[in-house]
């Protein structure tokens, strides 16, 4: 989870360089923090092209983030994931394989204005690079999980 759009924008570009496609991320938040995070990544420093097109897949996706409708950058990670409503009356956050206490947890976050990054790796190198990236960056719990 990432309140502060400059460290999610610092993450998103290390995990660039690291070598991460943008096929293995995710990005999902309010309308208002996409916009903000849209905006913070146009007019910051670090802009890659594997982020930039993270970023201009964003789009909505039916399920409601409080006042706002959730948007999501596209791509196989959240549908692979199972983890957000699909229909205007799910649940926000609806992952079977998280415990309900962090997907409630996800959703209060992401209802309050935080955006969250996902990241799918393909090797426990991948895995190391991105667990670091994150708790560098994320001044908020770094959850990790095996499929």
């Amino acid at each position: 989870m990432f309140v502060s759009n400059q460290s999610l924008c610092l993450a998103l570009s290390d995990l660039n360089r690291a070598g991460l496609p943008s096929e293995q991320m995710g990005i999902a938040g309010r309308a208002t923090a996409m916009a903000a995070l849209v905006e913070a990544f146009h007019t910051g420093s670090a802009r890659t092209s594997g982020v930039e097109q993270l970023i201009r897949g964003i789009q909505p996706l039916p399920v409601m983030a409080g006042p706002e409708r959730l948007l999501a950058s596209d791509g196989p990670l959240w549908p692979t994931l199972k983890c957000f409503g699909m229909a205007p009356d799910d649940p926000l956050v609806v992952a079977l394989w998280m415990p309900p206490r962090l997907r409630d947890e996800l959703s209060a976050y992401i209802i309050d204005g935080a955006a969250l990054l996902g990241v799918r790796a393909a090797s426990i190198d991948q895995h190391k690079t991105c667990t670091q990236t994150l708790l560098q960056h994320s001044t908020h719990r770094v959850h990790t999980h095996e499929f």
